[in-house]
């Protein structure tokens, strides 16, 4: 099953767009009947489009028994095929294969943001011996204890403490300070940092994956770990309701609430991130809003995360679930109205599907729509959906 699995990767997402391209193409020239060829031209899209679905359902169902959207898919595949409704059988793998694209972009663009931190990671550090020789080594092998000197210009290898020299350090990365703050011998510098002007020696405190820049690594990608749960509601839901009426349906809104108890000062990535789960396990809605990349990790965890999209780093942006363009935080207002317009147009749009479905279920059991008229309406009643929900994007609240 691996290899069957390392070689539906080879390609990754231009070969996913290019049997896309052809795909389409191949059903426009079935349902036009443009091209005179031995074989419905619809079986190109289920060769490029249906058989992947068919193979990941197969694995899935073996390797972990895992009954998903994707056995759900390929039954309506078989089945379209057994009873000679090809097009229908290509059309479906089509919409569902564009449906995987497009997670698959939304996936990669999340996991550009940890990229992004782990190119912050320093890459070297400069190891001072006990007889005063200093040897450049790879910052993943410095030792706690090791003593180190840090030159104007370089990032912080490890986290510690300055035994000698003085500087300013830029840590944004960590604290999201905007200014330098002036370090002494005592001082405690993090990984990840940046030493602004004076050389310093310090000794190394916690390394590798102890390190202060390493641990935020680790904040962000748990926290997209947590939400990623999500995911697998979704397929839990289409399982039951696939089953019980071969139709899907799934919605995520987010509700904010607006409003200052108490004010944290000082907080580390963690501090943040502990904060907003406590938070979450006393049954409460966090709304997080951030710009820096020490941000990045609450953004992710909280329930509803909002980047200043102007100053903002690119991390916390890519981490956030909303960016404020023009960085108002007065827009907050607006956009908790906005949220709530949101859930009544999800509601109504949910409605209004479950209902088509349902409908368009009764006619075709009773004969009165056929698979591509079916396939057709389903496509319909989306759009209108899409339409329905595009008009948020003009809305104000007067």
């Amino acid at each position: 099953m691996k290899k069957l699995e390392a070689v539906m990767e080879l390609g990754g997402t231009k070969r996913d767009i290019v049997f896309l391209a052809i795909s389409g193409v191949a059903l426009l020239c079935s349902i036009l009947d443009i091209v005179k060829l031995p074989f419905d031209p619809a079986w190109v899209a289920i060769i490029l489009c249906g058989l992947p679905i068919v193979l990941e359902a197969v694995i899935g169902l073996v390797t972990e028994f895992d009954i998903k959207a994707d056995v759900l898919v390929s039954m309506a595949l078989i089945a379209s095929v057994c009873i000679g409704e090809d097009f229908a059988a290509g059309e479906v793998a089509f919409i569902m294969q564009i449906g995987g694209l497009l997670e698959e972009l939304t996936v990669a663009k999340a996991r550009q943001g940890i990229e992004k931190l782990v190119h912050l990671t320093p890459q070297t550090a400069r190891v001072i011996s006990a007889d005063g020789k200093e040897t450049v080594i790879p910052a993943e092998k410095v030792g706690v204890g090791d003593i180190l000197r840090v030159l104007p210009g370089e990032t912080v290898p490890v986290d510690g403490v300055i035994i000698s020299g003085e500087t300013s350090i830029d840590q944004a990365v960590m604290t999201g300070e905007s200014l330098p703050v002036d370090k002494t011998v005592g001082d405690e510098v993090s990984s990840g940092t940046v030493n602004q002007f004076g050389a310093f020696e310090m000794k190394a405190s916690k390394v590798g994956e102890d390190s202060s820049i390493q641990r935020m690594i680790k904040l962000v990608q748990s926290a997209d770990a947590g939400k990623a749960k999500i995911v697998g509601i979704a397929d839990r839901w289409a399982t039951w309701i696939v089953v019980i009426a071969l139709t899907a349906a799934q919605a995520i809104a987010s509700q904010l609430h607006i409003g200052k108890d108490s004010v944290r000062a000082e907080c580390l990535p963690e501090d943040k991130l502990n904060a907003i789960k406590q938070l979450q396990s006393g049954g409460q809605s966090v709304c997080m809003i951030g710009d820096g990349i020490n941000d990045a990790p609450a953004l992710k965890t909280a329930n509803v995360g909002i980047a200043m999209g102007g100053i903002g780093s690119d991390i916390a942006v890519e981490a956030a679930d909303i960016a404020l363009v023009d960085d108002r935080i007065q827009e907050l207002p607006h956009l908790l109205s906005l949220s709530r317009k949101m859930m009544t147009i999800i509601k109504l749009n949910l409605t209004f599907s479950m209902t088509l479905n349902f409908v368009a279920i009764i006619l075709a059991i009773t004969g009165v729509l056929n698979p591509v008229v079916g396939a057709l309406v389903q496509n319909a009643g989306s759009v209108l959906v899409i339409i329905n929900s595009a008009l948020l994007l003009k809305w104000r609240k007067k």
